[in-house]
């Protein structure tokens, strides 16, 4: 662990394995449709992390992610996460900023989906 401003941080990746190999196959996140154990969201984050790397996206990039509140978002921004995408700061802090569709299509340039 390091020290940033008097606090201890631990690096993202170090923790979702630790959280898989101590918490396997207890639930992560659960939502009305599903669940997701600490083994299956490391597993699934790290193959949504090389997926974005095969596609291009670099260390530092920003990805929209437009989810509701449900286990495939809290994938989604640990996966972007881990591709090292969406972090600011020279400092690397990193944010997982859900969009609603128009404020996505805004930044990217498209029309709004919905008034």
């Amino acid at each position: 662990m390091a020290e940033f401003q008097g606090e201890l941080v631990r690096v993202l990746t170090g923790t979702l394995k630790e959280h898989s190999a101590r918490r396997g196959g207890r639930t992560a996140y659960a939502d009305g449709r599903r669940a997701v154990t600490y083994r299956e969201l490391e597993e699934r984050t790290g193959r949504l992390a090389g997926h974005l790397a095969r596609l291009g996206v670099r260390r530092g990039e920003r990805v929209a992610i437009h989810l509701g509140n449900r286990v495939e978002l809290v994938e989604s921004c640990l996966g972007v996460l881990r591709a090292g995408a969406m972090s600011g700061g020279s400092l690397g802090v990193v944010a997982c900023w859900v969009v609603t569709s128009r404020k996505a299509a805004d930044a990217v340039g498209g029309p709004p989906t919905h008034p």
